[in-house]
């Protein structure tokens, strides 16, 4: 019937249009996820630190988790950065280590100071905890002055 032929014609647009709009939705949810990622790329090359970099990254991961963008490129990301802060952890720890030795064989607080100066610029946005140099050099900044 005529009526039927509408109704049917009238079911297919609505169908269209809600198909239309779930790909809109989709390609716009794709925009900000690529937008999200230029902004974090922007930001690692001004320099920023590692734990700053996971922090934008996981921000990243939550919002599009469970959604059609595929973000595995983000996933990859987060697991090469943790590799890289237990790599700094373990700088850290070495460096630390040869700290002591040069406190054991007498250096100056002068000399103390300047290599955990290095330390600390070095291990600041890492990551690591570094709360045992910031210690050191408050102690060693308090019996300077």
């Amino acid at each position: 019937s005529a009526a039927s032929d509408v109704y049917k014609r009238q079911k297919s647009q609505k169908e269209s249009a809600i198909e239309e709009e779930e790909r809109t939705e989709q390609q716009k949810l794709f925009l900000q996820y690529t937008q999200a990622l230029a902004d974090y790329n922007e930001q690692v090359q001004k320099g920023i630190g590692l734990d700053k970099k996971q922090s934008i990254l996981e921000g990243i991961q939550t919002r599009f988790k469970g959604t059609s963008v595929d973000i595995s490129t983000v996933v990859r990301e987060l697991r090469s950065l943790k590799v890289a802060q237990a790599r700094a952890k373990k700088d850290f720890d070495l460096s630390m280590n040869f700290y002591r030795r040069l406190v054991q064989q007498g250096a100056s607080i002068t000399e103390r100071r300047s290599m955990l100066e290095r330390i600390l610029q070095k291990y600041r946005n890492s990551g690591v905890d570094i709360k045992e140099a910031t210690d050191e050099m408050d102690y060693l900044k308090s019996r300077e002055d």
